[in-house]
């Protein structure tokens, strides 16, 4: 039975028009996703009809269709044939709506974590993702579990994300620098989503997004093209995992413009997955670490997936630039919009610095993004950076993370974030390893040009 949908099979054949049960009819059993992206997919099995997931996507991506789709589900009160549409083109695999949906028919597209074990296999870490272990296996947990846990599974090498940003931050300092002289703006690239939604959307804005790669990128390519060097290793034994909140980096994976150096992209509910299969236990008094010189990491680079940090630590880059002492007295920081939906808002950050007076611009949340590029087409807005998290509350509420229905609970998630980050080793100081790279031509490898996103 051809309804627009493959595989359409009636479990029975009512006649619609006389159904009177109260309670829902499930008419069709479709086996396989009808809607599918390399982050993200669709199984109207599971649907139920209940629109969360419209009433969530701020991009209009997911939207109620005509009955040119199958029934979802009938009632009493309920006849009328609806069901959810996938713009697949303009979706830039942010993952909320996979969050919001209560039954799964929405959900994370998963690799298989199967790796070669001929190869040096090599895990990067974002701290996001030991929030999502810790509300599972407790508040104790810490990073040396993990790691000792993939050790097991062949795992040889670990990185901190974290790293990857005090990698990036430099470049990213001369790049405001430069845009200010030219009396232009830059568009933080460190939020992967954002740069999706301005190649498929915004694309007036793709001369103003920021040509560093993001942190995990970055970190890759340091990996493979430098680390690699001074250890005498061969780079193509290297195999790069990320295990990240974002699924935004699924879909990165497979654009070689950006994600050459990644192999796998493992989100958060994944990797838990995979810990449950294979029987975790937390063992106490465990000791393993990231791999050596890769412990030494600012104390606001750790911090990078909560709103404004990435932005706190550019200003403190730029003060540094230009040979000046950083105090927070001397950063106005103000309110210029506040939402009652999901505690999203837009904040502006300004401060003097080496002559110049720098706005920054932090839109945390979907809707906070789009109101600041219509305020900035509008001439409303006039910023030097804008920094821009598509997920309300920064990565810690990622498409790749687990759900979590109470925005308390999310809140609490960066929170706890900031509270691990007091437990760790944090460098004030510049790394050595980071000057010495940015002196050689290596710094080259962290950089990249978007393109219009094309299928």
């Amino acid at each position: 039975m051809g309804c627009g949908s493959p595989e359409v099979h009636l479990s029975q054949p009512p006649k619609r028009e006389i159904i009177r049960h109260p309670k829902p009819i499930y008419i069709d059993m479709l086996q396989n996703p009808t809607y599918q992206t390399p982050a993200l997919q669709i199984n109207f099995n599971k649907c139920i009809s209940c629109q969360n997931c419209v009433d969530l996507c701020e991009f209009s991506i997911l939207k109620t269709c005509d009955n040119s789709f199958p029934l979802v589900q009938e009632t009493r009160n309920q006849k009328k044939q609806m069901r959810i549409s996938l713009n697949t083109s303009d979706c830039i695999s942010c993952g909320q709506c996979v969050i919001a949906c209560p039954t799964q028919a929405i959900s994370i597209n998963q690799s298989i974590l199967k790796l070669d074990k001929t190869k040096i296999n090599i895990a990067i870490l974002s701290p996001a993702v030991l929030i999502a272990v810790q509300e599972k296996f407790g508040e104790k947990f810490i990073f040396s579990h993990l790691i000792t846990f993939l050790k097991q599974h062949n795992f040889e090498l670990f990185f901190d994300a974290s790293y990857g940003v005090d990698l990036v931050i430099k470049e990213e300092v001369n790049m405001v620098i430069a845009a200010k002289k030219a009396q232009k703006f830059i568009i933080g690239s460190q939020c992967s989503g954002v740069c999706q939604l301005i190649e498929k959307q915004f694309p007036q804005y793709l001369t103003n997004l920021s040509t560093v790669k993001n942190q995990y990128n970055a970190l890759s390519s340091y990996i493979k093209h430098v680390y690699s060097q001074k250890m005498q290793m061969d780079p193509d034994k290297f195999f790069i995992v990320h295990f990240t909140p974002c699924l935004v980096e699924k879909e990165f994976k497979f654009r070689k413009d950006i994600s050459k150096d990644v192999d796998l992209v493992i989100s958060t509910v994944e990797l838990l997955e995979f810990m449950d299969q294979n029987n975790f236990v937390n063992t106490k008094d465990i000791n393993d670490q990231f791999t050596q010189n890769f412990n030494s990491i600012s104390k606001f680079a750790k911090q990078f997936q909560v709103p404004g940090y990435y932005t706190e630590l550019l200003a403190r880059q730029i003060f540094s630039s230009y040979s000046e002492s950083f105090d927070m007295s001397q950063i106005n920081i103000s309110s210029l919009q506040k939402y009652d939906r999901f505690n999203q808002s837009i904040k502006l950050l300004s401060f003097t610095s080496g002559n110049f007076f720098f706005t920054f611009v932090i839109a945390n949340g979907a809707k906070a993004v789009l109101d600041v590029f219509q305020m900035i087409k509008n001439g409303k807005l006039s910023p030097d950076f804008v920094e821009c998290l598509i997920c309300n509350t920064g990565c810690c509420n990622g498409g790749g993370m687990p759900q979590k229905f109470s925005f308390i609970d999310i809140v609490h998630r960066s929170q706890q974030l900031m509270a691990n980050t007091k437990l760790v080793k944090t460098n004030e100081d510049k790394n050595p390893d980071i000057e010495e790279f940015y002196q050689s031509s290596d710094v080259q490898i962290i950089k990249q040009n978007y393109i219009p996103y094309s299928d």
